[in-house]
């Protein structure tokens, strides 16, 4: 390449050059390393140091020195600099908690807040930490009020994360998002409340409730069978050893264990009180994931577990443990008379009183159902009939009307047996052809 001088000066007017003119190469040789020579960047702005910072705290400077307080080196981070980042991070916080309830959202206050909550200087401060979390509830009911949900609960989840997570803080947060959107997170920020000492208390909360049926209903509920891969050719001569069946997530081993990893005893005390009244006025889906956790617990009362096992008797068809379990029970009862009336007198104050198990009529499972009862629950099948006699008749007062819906396949059912009575068989086709006028 070439270099052609555009100047007026000649060559020889040059330092160095006597008369004739300089070649071209050795020209553009002297002004190449001119020419590629870097362009000298700006200075770096020099790092705080201790005089700095504290210029900045009598300034009132909060913010700015806890964003540069981290530039003083290691080794001159003494007393005097943790005591006066100490104090400016109480500072800072209480200001932006009072800016966020004027209206200032402030993310920039919560980012530096979220930051300073790792430091370990601030790690046990108990006033940094009770002004950072009065900032966090205020910034984030003024995050909801203008936002984008899933945002503000992330970013307050995030910021949670970093501190020492008071319960207390937790559980309003919790409910700040839980009153704005049902599916909200809550466990994330109220898990150490439901977990902790003061659990009876805080588990006393609608939506924490909510939130801790949900989780057990999740993890308790029945997973779709796995299909076994093909057998493959065995590697070596010894066969491999059966693999151990999965416990089922219903077994009360797994349900005790599911219910400890999400409460503690406090809060389950608490929990439990809810339970007992899903159980006695609950569906029958509510009901049974009731009666799996109060019973894995050693906390159902032997009353309401009688009741609830009869309900499932006179009930839709079941199978499994649980019915196996209820058709022993009643063996238990008849043995007892005082459990016996306490289990009638329960069932009679439920409208209408269960007898599912008729629907069928002559089925032979309402056969054997209407016989088992007849063994072991008479006083039951007295009262049914009695009820159903009485509404034929036009008898007491039945706001939610028919008491016994299946009293007609309950006749079908104990045909031919000792009970009822020929009497009371005449008398209730005598009421029902009366009814059909």
């Amino acid at each position: 390449m070439v270099f052609v001088a555009r100047s007026p000066l000649r060559f020889k007017d040059l330092p160095g050059v006597a008369g004739a003119p300089a070649r071209p190469l050795a020209l553009a040789a002297g002004l190449l390393p001119g020419l590629l020579a870097p362009v000298a960047s700006p200075a770096a702005p020099a790092p705080y140091v201790l005089r700095d910072l504290e210029a900045l705290e009598r300034a009132g400077g909060h913010e700015e020195l806890l964003r540069h307080a981290r530039d003083v080196r290691p080794s001159n981070r003494d007393g005097a600099w943790r005591a006066m980042v100490v104090r400016a991070a109480r500072e800072f916080a209480g200001a932006a908690a009072a800016a966020a309830e004027e209206g200032d959202p402030g993310d920039g206050a919560l980012e530096l807040l979220r930051e300073a909550a790792g430091w370990p200087e601030l790690a046990g401060d108990v006033v940094f930490h009770a002004r950072r979390d009065t900032h966090l509830v205020r910034w984030l009911g003024r995050c909801l009020e203008s936002r984008v949900f899933g945002d503000c609960q992330d970013r307050a989840l995030d910021a949670w994360r970093r501190g020492p997570g008071n319960p207390e803080t937790g559980m309003r947060v919790a409910g700040a998002l839980a009153r704005r959107n049902p599916e909200a997170r809550v466990l994330d920020f109220a898990s150490k409340a439901a977990l902790g000492g003061f659990g009876e208390f805080y588990c006393r909360e609608p939506f924490l409730q909510r939130a801790l049926h949900d989780r057990l209903r999740s993890r308790l509920r029945p997973r779709a069978p796995v299909r076994p891969a093909a057998p493959r050719p065995p590697a070596a001569a010894l066969p491999a050893a059966p693999a151990r069946p999965a416990a089922s997530p219903m077994d009360p081993g797994a349900v005790a264990a599911s219910v400890d990893g999400v409460m503690g005893k406090g809060c389950f005390e608490t929990f439990s009180r809810t339970l007992l009244e899903v159980l006695r006025r609950g569906r029958p889906g509510e009901r049974d994931f009731a009666h799996a956790v109060l019973s894995a617990k050693g906390a159902l009362p032997r009353a309401d577990g009688d009741l609830y096992l009869a309900r499932l008797l006179l009930g839709p068809p079941r199978r499994g443990r649980t019915f196996n379990l209820a058709w022993a029970v009643m063996g238990e009862v008849a043995l007892d008379h005082r459990r016996r009336a306490a289990l009638v007198e329960g069932l009679g104050r439920l409208d209408p009183l269960p007898d599912h198990a008729f629907a069928g009529g002559g089925s032979l499972r309402a056969r054997t159902i209407a016989n088992r009862l007849r063994d072991t629950l008479p006083e039951y099948l007295d009262r049914y009939v009695r009820t159903c006699l009485d509404y034929l008749a036009g008898k007491g007062d039945w706001p939610k009307g028919n008491p016994t819906v299946h009293c007609d396949g309950f006749f079908r059912a104990t045909g031919g047996s000792r009970f009822p009575t020929d009497e009371i068989r005449l008398r209730h086709a005598g009421l029902r052809r009366f009814e059909a006028r």
